[in-house]
C-alpha cells in the first residue's frame, strides 16, 4: 500500500510539472504571437510608405521624362530607306 501511495504521488508530481511546463509554453507562445503581430504591422506600414514614395516618384518621372524613339525604331526607318533605294535601283535602272 505504501508503494502504491508513493507511485501515485510521483505520478501526480510529474503531472503537475508537465502542467506547469505547458502553462509556461502557452505564455511564451502568446508573447511570441503578440510580438509577431507588432512586427507584421510595422512592416506593413513601412511597405505602404515605400509604395507611396514609389507612386510619387513614378508621377515625377512621368512629368519630367523626355520621350525619344527607341534606337531600334530609328534603325528600322533607316533600313526601310535603304530597302526602297535598293528596290529603286533594281527595278528602275
Amino acid at each position: 500500500m505504501c508503494e502504491l501511495d508513493s507511485s501515485i504521488r510521483n505520478k501526480q508530481a510529474a503531472v503537475d510539472k508537465i502542467q506547469e511546463e505547458m502553462l509556461s509554453l502557452t505564455v511564451r507562445k502568446e508573447l511570441l504571437s503578440s510580438g509577431m503581430e507588432k512586427i507584421n504591422h510595422r512592416h506593413q506600414e513601412q511597405l505602404e510608405q515605400v509604395g507611396c514614395q514609389q507612386r510619387e516618384l513614378d508621377t515625377k518621372i512621368s512629368q519630367y521624362a523626355v520621350l525619344a524613339p527607341p534606337p531600334c525604331s530609328r534603325k528600322a526607318g533607316e533600313m526601310q530607306q535603304l530597302l526602297l533605294q535598293l528596290v529603286y535601283i533594281f527595278f528602275v535602272t
